[in-house]
């Protein structure tokens, strides 16, 4: 890997996803989902946009009362946080909040 602050800051937004992911849905269900996108063809299981998130062991049925499945409530999470809201959230993100 080139060593550059840009990858070092994707690297660093990468892992603040994944953290997120794993508080919203527990480390186990992170777990689950690299050993599937490592096992499946053209994901990345070091990255969470495109990757990751893509896969998931966790149900795909929608939940009574939510609309949405438990992954379908993973990713939106993390996509809320991460991306929608972030400018709400750059003093926690600090300097890698305008990174991606």
């Amino acid at each position: 890997m080139q060593k550059s602050w840009g990858n070092y800051r994707l690297m660093r937004w990468t892992g603040l996803a994944v953290m997120d992911a794993a508080c919203n849905s527990g480390p186990g269900s992170v777990l689950m989902r690299r050993r599937l996108c490592a096992n499946t063809q053209g994901c990345d299981p070091a990255r969470w946009f495109g990757g990751l998130e893509r896969t998931s062991g966790q149900s795909r049925r929608r939940q009574m009362g939510c609309g949405q499945s438990f992954a379908d409530m993973t990713n939106a999470h993390v996509r809320n946080v991460m991306v929608v809201r972030r400018g709400r959230y750059r003093p926690y993100f600090g300097e890698w909040a305008g990174s991606l």
